[in-house]
């Protein structure tokens, strides 16, 4: 993934939910649509798949950009009744 630069960052609402790619191995760019970046931040990417968090439910989810397919993950509040109280502290509103 690369920026388009002008301070334009994949996710910006300018682009318009486009992404550029570029493939090491062949040199060659491309771009892609992707309306999940909408509303979602780019965690990691791995083995072409994108980790992606929801801003709104912090659901986590792993995308593939060229394919479509989405895989879910519950959302990470799901896994605060579960931290120690004693050796994990954390601010919930």
């Amino acid at each position: 993934m690369l920026p388009e630069g002008h301070g334009l960052y994949p996710g910006h609402p300018d682009l318009h939910g486009f992404v550029r790619f570029f493939n090491l191995s062949t040199g060659a760019f491309i771009r892609v649509h992707l309306p999940l970046l909408n509303d979602h931040a780019i965690i990691n990417s791995v083995d072409d798949l994108l980790h992606l968090h929801h801003d709104h439910d912090a659901a986590i989810r792993l995308l593939h950009p060229f394919i479509g397919d989405v895989t879910e993950f519950p959302s990470l509040a799901s896994l605060l009744p579960q931290l120690d109280p004693e050796g994990c502290y954390y601010y919930s509103e």
